[in-house]
């Protein structure tokens, strides 16, 4: 049986919600905000999340892209 560790939880969550902000994750599955952060930016990087936001105090708030093209180094994996 697969044990998940937090960040496939946090993953599982940014990729099913319409959107989400690191504190709605450190609230709802009891993590540090670094690590909401940390596997956001992750994603973010990786293509699989969008950023919104996060100029000045606005907040930055991530969603899925759908079907998103894999980064050159992930691309021959497919």
């Amino acid at each position: 049986m697969a044990t998940y560790t937090m960040r496939d939880k946090i993953w599982n969550v940014a990729l099913s919600k319409d959107s989400v902000h690191p504190t709605d994750l450190t609230n709802g599955l009891e993590i540090s905000e670094r690590t909401a952060r940390d596997t956001l930016e992750t994603m973010h990087d990786m293509g699989w999340l969008k950023k919104e936001g996060g100029e000045g105090s606005e907040p930055t708030r991530y969603s899925a892209v759908i079907d998103p093209e894999p980064k050159e180094e992930y691309a021959s994996i497919r």
